[in-house]
């Protein structure tokens, strides 16, 4: 598109650098301004263009053409804003969190309402309130309260009992003597056979020879009373909390 450039065109008529068309009957012998095939033919382009650009056919008939592209143009574009406006009503409305479901936040909210206002919608109940979540069972053989939802279990510390430690022995490696064990070579006594001595070396030929163990019988009342169970342990509580990272957790119940 380009603007009428013919030798009589008026310049600046239609602003600064806009030449456009004039009678031209101030200036004297000044014929009104030319029309130019090339500026016809550009304005008649311009104008199928936009009629055909729309699907429309050009016809010879049809003086309305262009009014009728233009209306559809508005159609078209009342038609976006249509579809805009609902797009925005349905943003104001969209929940994004259902009734049951979990909001999960790292932001703090003081109660309920902070997060309602916050959501711009629902009633909210605080969900959790330290315990780590967990995923629901199926498996039968886990606790009763793994397999139903909203269900807990499971503690901060625990003491272990007697019934939890593994079979062991108790020896005492910087004692002679411990009521628990006690090595041979520590305690001098016969060896339970009535005889006053100990022989080194149990064999076939000396049945009563017996260095495997030693019979309350071969300990001296002294050294028993040297002897002591030995107590150990402070009885605390140890921690079960796996590594965690602290969020918060709302419920939306309506």
């Amino acid at each position: 598109m380009h603007r009428i450039n013919s030798v009589n065109a008026r310049q600046n008529q239609n602003g600064i650098d806009k030449a456009g068309f004039h009678d031209n009957a101030d200036l004297a012998g000044q014929d009104a301004t030319y029309l130019t095939p090339i500026w016809c033919n550009t304005v008649q382009e311009e104008i199928a263009n936009v009629i055909e650009g729309f699907g429309d056919t050009l016809d010879l008939q049809n003086n309305a053409q262009l009014l009728g592209t233009l209306n559809k143009i508005v159609g078209k574009i009342t038609e976006l804003k249509n579809q805009v406006d609902g797009l925005e009503s349905d943003l104001a409305n969209y929940q994004d969190t259902a009734i049951g479901d979990l909001y999960i936040t790292t932001k703090h909210f003081e109660n309920a309402d902070a997060v309602a206002i916050h959501k711009g919608y629902g009633t909210w109940t605080k969900f959790g309130n330290g315990h780590a979540l967990m995923t629901q069972s199926n498996d039968e053989t886990d606790p009763n309260w793994m397999q139903n939802l909203k269900s807990t279990g499971g503690e901060n510390s625990t003491r272990i009992a007697s019934a939890h430690l593994p079979a062991h022995n108790h020896i005492d490696e910087g004692s002679a003597y411990n009521k628990l064990v006690a090595a041979m070579k520590d305690i001098t006594a016969v060896d339970g056979d009535g005889g006053g001595e100990i022989r080194p070396v149990a064999d076939a030929t000396n049945v009563g020879d017996n260095r495997s163990y030693i019979q309350v019988s071969d300990i001296s009342v002294s050294q028993f009373e040297e002897m002591q169970i030995k107590t150990v342990g402070e009885n605390q509580a140890f921690s079960l909390m796996q590594k965690s990272i602290v969020i918060a957790a709302w419920l939306r119940e309506s």
